[in-house]
């Protein structure tokens, strides 16, 4: 094909080539394409794109090589994104320097990528415009959006050891790469795509964070023998084999130090505490902490900490986090949503949904709710003298409690002529000797 193993070309001519299609897919004179030449030179890799906008009659297309170029190995590379992602790359050629003669326009197609070795290179120099940086020693790639100036003029992809040993709940495949360039933080995303390491089953990457040295998950999409993934930043990357599949355990939610459960009633200025649990490692610092989808994981929502209940193998394998909320809730019922991943990225949610009774009689729990005849419903969290009156949707009063110092009070869930009362639903009103009330909905059921 053409250009073949071998060709010579001069720069500053122009030169006709033609790509085939695999089997099954059509190269339209419609679709557009893009022409990247890739060439070493001085121990460096240079990509050139040539255009962006090529158009192909019978698949075969006119291009011209920049002028200026010496090089022994050379390769162009055509592609198009026009309805599928289709690119193939020719065999190496040289370039030499303008002659007096132009040589002729070959006319044959490109042929598949040659298996001869590409020359091993610490730092690959690419143009500003160039959209696709290849590691010429391996599979790895970085690919930005197009007409889009990335900012770097050099880039460096090189394996190094593990700065850190993989989680407990991982194991290493390889050498970590480390790719490096002029600069780390890059002005746009880059796609990155690095080849799965041979007897991987569970792969997932990630990138070391030298501020906290630890590993931190990278969330990719598997692509035949590839991960793909997005980064704003250069950095060290790795391929671990996961053990562990499972995410967290997220149990025991608490309001104010009692055990709730689904419907509830609590006060509105909550005082929350849950516990976590992974053998193989918490990631606390993605714990998320939201009510109606709005998160409250920070200090600036109220008191927010985690404490940690125990440690196995230097990481954190169960804490509580606690919370108490700044701002009053509103009336009704809200949504309790908690999130968390361990070590090796798997994550877990779960949520409880509750009603806030509004002005409180501080620390008040009301449950179970919905509440079944024949059992106890417990007004829990009291102090002082505190006044409990229940009435039905007709607003008649159908039974009246008192406690003095004692922190519950129970209902058996009769009236005052001590029959059970009807299924329904019912409210209550809780006051104390200093005004405080608190007042919600009780649903009875059989």
């Amino acid at each position: 094909g053409s250009p073949s193993s071998g060709d010579i070309w001069t720069a500053g001519s122009t030169y006709r080539i033609s790509w085939e299609a695999a089997p099954g897919y059509i190269l339209t004179d419609s679709d557009l394409y893009y022409i990247l030449l890739i060439y070493s030179s001085d121990n460096a890799l240079f990509y050139v794109p040539l255009t962006s906008e090529a158009r192909a009659v019978g698949g075969i297309f006119d291009c011209r090589i920049p002028s200026g170029i010496n090089t022994t190995l050379a390769t162009i590379e055509v592609s198009t994104w026009s309805r599928m992602y289709l690119t193939g790359r020719s065999q190496p050629f040289s370039i030499i320097a303008p002659a007096s003669s132009q040589p002729d326009s070959p006319s044959t197609d490109i042929a598949p990528a040659s298996s001869q070795p590409e020359p091993v290179i610490r730092e690959i120099i690419v143009t500003r415009e160039a959209n696709v940086i290849y590691n010429p020693d391996g599979q790895e790639m970085l690919t930005f959006p197009r007409d889009v100036n990335h900012g770097l003029e050099w880039v460096s992809f090189k394996r190094i050891p593990l700065l850190r040993a993989p989680m407990v709940g991982a194991k290493a495949l390889e050498l970590a790469l480390e790719i490096s360039g002029n600069i780390v933080s890059l002005p746009v995303t880059a796609e990155v795509t690095i080849l799965i390491p041979a007897g991987a089953s569970n792969p997932k990457v990630y990138r070391f964070d030298s501020s906290k040295n630890r590993w931190i998950f990278v969330s990719t999409v598997k692509m035949g023998d590839k991960l793909i993934f997005d980064s704003d930043r250069l950095g060290i990357f790795t391929v671990f084999e996961i053990i562990d599949t499972k995410g967290p355990t997220i149990s025991n939610l608490k309001i104010n130090d009692f055990k709730v459960t689904r419907g509830d009633s609590i006060s509105d200025r909550p005082k929350v505490s849950v516990e976590f649990v992974d053998d193989y490692g918490l990631d606390a610092s993605t714990m998320v902490f939201s009510v109606d989808d709005k998160p409250l994981s920070s200090q600036a929502f109220g008191v927010h900490v985690f404490d940690v209940q125990a440690i196995s193998d230097n990481v954190v394998t169960s804490g509580v986090l606690k919370h108490v909320e700044k701002d009053p809730l509103t009336v009704g019922e809200h949504t309790f949503t908690f999130v968390a991943s361990d070590e090796v990225g798997n994550s877990s949610s779960f949520s409880e949904t509750l009603y806030v009774v509004g002005a409180t009689v501080s620390g008040l729990m009301v449950y179970p709710n919905p509440y079944a005849i024949g059992g106890t419903l417990k007004f829990d969290g009291l102090s002082g003298d505190v006044n409990v009156y229940i009435y039905d949707v007709g607003g008649d009063l159908v039974w009246k409690g008192f406690t003095s110092g004692a922190a519950s009070i129970s209902w058996d869930g009769k009236n005052h002529a001590g029959n059970l009362v009807a299924p329904g639903v019912y409210f209550y009103v809780v006051k104390d000797t200093q005004g405080n009330k608190s007042t919600g909905k009780i649903a009875v059921i059989k």
